[in-house]
């Protein structure tokens, strides 16, 4: 699971979100934006704080995910082991 969830991060980040902003067009308008006035820093910064403010909330959101199905998993699992145990039980 860890693994589709980087996987869905980086698909987040390599294609339009939200059909409007890609990671292209910030890019090209932060590069525009810089030399207009050969200040690059500001909005590069600027989109790479865009992008952390939208992936770490994203990876957080999975990291949540990723415990509760993990958690469900331990449970069933448990469940599936007492059951058999009481089965196994009742044969001896």
């Amino acid at each position: 699971m860890p693994g589709m969830g980087t996987y869905l991060v980086g698909i987040l980040k390599d294609t339009p979100m939200l059909s409007v902003i890609g990671v292209a067009e910030l890019m090209h308008a932060a590069s525009a934006m810089g030399s207009e006035n050969y200040h690059y820093l500001e909005p590069f910064t600027l989109v790479g704080l865009i992008f952390l403010l939208i992936s770490l909330p994203t990876a957080g959101l999975l990291r949540l995910f990723e415990r509760r199905l993990r958690l469900a998993l331990v449970l069933l699992s448990q469940k599936v082991a007492d059951a058999g145990d009481s089965r196994w039980s009742r044969i001896c």
